[in-house]
């Protein structure tokens, strides 16, 4: 039931929606908990003819770990004056 549900959703995410067809390229960024679900978007979307489908996965710890401890200079623009307005 969950499987014939995930294949109609795809159908319409891939067809409707994005319009994939011969000769499109896909990138997919998920968390890693969907991965299942990107296999079968993946398989759907090169049954529709894409070229290529680039999976990418996000892992929470590791965004969280960036955050924390990355570099605060891409925010430099942000002022407090930002935030007051």
């Amino acid at each position: 039931m969950i499987l014939k549900r995930s294949e109609k959703y795809l159908s319409t995410l891939l067809g409707a929606c994005l319009e994939i067809g011969p000769g499109d390229e896909l990138v997919v960024l998920l968390p890693e908990e969907y991965r299942d679900f990107s296999e079968l978007l993946c398989d759907e979307a090169y049954k529709r003819g894409a070229k290529k489908v680039y999976l990418n996965f996000e892992d929470e710890h590791a965004r969280y770990v960036y955050y924390k401890n990355g570099s605060t200079e891409p925010y430099r623009w942000l002022s407090q004056e930002t935030f007051e307005k």
